[in-house]
């Protein structure tokens, strides 16, 4: 007697993953109704064989994502992982990897349905489990049955079928599905999917505007959150001739907004579908400056070269030392003179760091007097940081005097003498 397993099943968008509004349904029938006329691919009229990496159906390509361990392909009705005795596609996963299929459709769709069975034995339990762009599903219990859903808001294009690792075996060992059916997206009505990043931890929002010179947008405007998404539906637009731009603002000061990896997220001659703006928010780099001064701690002047051997430790990378670009370190080592400083461009692009700065003296005579900002010093788009050691030098020997300390000199002595002569005469 097999027990049946459990499948984990990921619905994704194309690119990235937006969350949109989903119905799910675990009978067809209910389904049909909901969804209307849907295109259905039965496999009969497939030949039966394995594909290594793709295979291309009336309304959808299967993808295998793991060519080298995933036996995918089209199996007769007689297979025992068969769903209604005819033609099936079956698929075999690795254990405990997410490797699995994808299929994208022709045209963006909003639902998706099909027909299932699992009889894998190796003595998995857990369920089956749907993320839809996001969301995840749970239905059951494993075995065999029908699972669905319907975007409400939007539409999707790639359906991944996934093994869900680290369950105790292998969970898509043997599993079939047939009728695969799935509803096309309205080619009146187009759909942006957005999305807000952050390349560190920040998630302020930004405001993101959706401007066409055409069309009817349900909504223009959303101020979206740091690692959020968001879905923007335009109706009412002409086919070939409107076009649409999408932008954002807002984003707090030290990040760079970029959109589409530079593409911008401009979208001209529209039709009906799905158009994808990824926003990400940079924390570039900031600079941490090291100072050195000096105080002479007696009438005089510095009249030799006084270096000291500044060391510089950051949690993140220096990318560039006075404006120089460099090999990226986390240390900096340099010696320093009187007045001098160093201006070191340190990356934040993964969130705050911290610098701290120690000095090492070489010469006699030089001690530290007092240093400000050199210790666990914060660096983050807020700005950057200083350090500033402050040094004394104390002269040794004999004192210079001035004029009248000679003067006055030249009078004891003098004096000195004129009693040594009376006290020898």
């Amino acid at each position: 007697m097999f027990r049946l397993v459990a499948t984990a099943i990921c619905l994704m968008a194309s690119t990235s993953l937006y969350a949109l509004t989903y119905t799910e349904y675990t009978n067809r029938t209910d389904w049909t109704n909901a969804v209307g006329s849907a295109a259905t691919e039965d496999f009969n009229a497939e030949a039966v064989g394995s594909f290594t990496d793709n295979r291309v159906f009336t309304d959808f390509t299967a993808i295998n994502t793991n060519s080298g361990d995933l036996v995918t392909g089209v199996r007769a009705g007689t297979d025992g992982t068969n769903v209604n005795g005819t033609n099936f596609l079956f698929f075999e996963a690795v254990c405990d990897s997410p490797d699995g299929i994808e299929l994208v459709f022709n045209t963006p769709v909003t639902s998706v349905g099909f027909d299932w069975r699992n009889t894998d034995g190796s003595g998995d339990i857990a369920q089956l489990v749907v993320k839809v762009d996001g969301e995840i599903f749970l239905f059951g219990p494993p075995g065999a049955g029908f699972f669905g859903i319907q975007a409400t808001d939007g539409a999707f294009q790639t359906v991944e079928i996934q093994n869900t690792p680290n369950q105790g075996g292998c969970a898509l060992y043997s599993f079939g599905m047939d009728d695969v059916s799935s509803s096309a997206a309205d080619l009146d009505t187009t759909y942006f999917n957005v999305s807000n990043t952050y390349t560190d931890t920040s998630t302020d929002p930004v405001d993101v505007t959706l401007s066409c010179n055409g069309g009817l947008p349900l909504q223009q405007n959303y101020s979206l959150a740091g690692d959020a998404d968001v879905t923007f539906t335009l109706k009412d637009f002409q086919a070939g001739v409107t076009d649409c731009t999408i932008t954002a603002t807002g984003a707090p000061e030290g990040y760079t907004t970029t959109l589409n990896g530079g593409d911008q997220c401009t979208f001209e001659n529209i039709y009906g579908g799905i158009f994808n703006c990824d926003i990400v928010n940079s924390a570039g780099a900031v600079d941490y400056v090291v100072d050195l001064n000096w105080v002479v701690g007696e009438d005089g002047s510095v009249e030799e070269t006084y270096d000291v051997d500044v060391t510089v430790n950051c949690q993140s990378n220096i990318l560039k030392v006075d404006g120089s670009v460099v090999s990226p370190s986390t240390q900096y080592t340099g010696s320093l003179g009187d007045g001098d400083s160093v201006t070191l461009t340190v990356d934040i692009s993964a969130g705050a760091s911290s610098c701290s700065a120690t000095q090492e003296f070489s010469q006699s005579g030089v001690e530290p007097e007092a240093s400000e900002g050199c210790t666990d010093a914060v660096l983050s788009t807020a700005g950057g940081a200083s350090c500033t050691f402050t040094n004394t030098v104390f002269f040794e020997g004999i004192p210079t005097l001035s004029q009248y300390g000679l003067a006055i000199l030249a009078l004891l002595m003098l004096s000195v003498g004129m009693v040594g002569f009376r006290r020898i005469a």
